[in-house]
């Protein structure tokens, strides 16, 4: 706990060596997360989750407090993201947005976290690939020979 402080009056103080093994042992002991206000490694910690719903690892609620509107230019790239077609509309009913703590918590013991057969179809990786490079999908050339079908390849300037 070199960079971190240990609440000394807590009765299970769990030690780890990783963060990825930090965030294992949350997602396993807890039964939602709820993200407070914070900076980056909160959002981090908190996006790795919602991801993980996103994904079926879990379907435990997703839960931000949003306090006095702090989450609020979040939840706008959020938004922003899902209007771009980033994120799947559907996939924005993961986060549960609450201002009250009692609101937050009612909220997510009747909150049902959506589960997508398959988040990104081909026709939509297609589309996003087409915006990205104004117009025109740019393969890798390998696809008649089987590998990488559809895979991009980055592009250099000539000068």
């Amino acid at each position: 706990m070199a960079k971190e402080l240990g609440h000394k009056g807590i009765q299970d103080l769990r030690v780890v060596k990783t963060m990825h093994e930090r965030k294992a042992m949350m997602a396993e002991l807890a039964d939602g997360f709820i993200a407070m206000p914070g900076g980056i490694g909160t959002f981090e910690e908190f996006f790795e989750i919602v991801t993980w719903a996103q994904l079926g690892f879990h379907a435990k609620p997703c839960a931000l407090l949003n306090v006095n509107g702090f989450y609020d230019p979040l939840l706008r790239l959020v938004d922003h993201a899902i209007e771009e077609r980033f994120i799947k509309a559907s996939q924005r009913q993961i986060l549960i947005v609450e201002p009250e703590i009692n609101a937050l918590l009612h909220h997510m013991e009747h909150q049902h976290v959506p589960v997508e057969q398959k988040w990104i179809r081909k026709e939509t990786s297609e589309s996003m690939r087409r915006n990205a490079f104004g117009g025109r999908a740019r393969h890798s050339g390998r696809d008649q020979g089987g590998g990488a079908r559809g895979a991009t390849r980055p592009t250099r300037r000539r000068q």
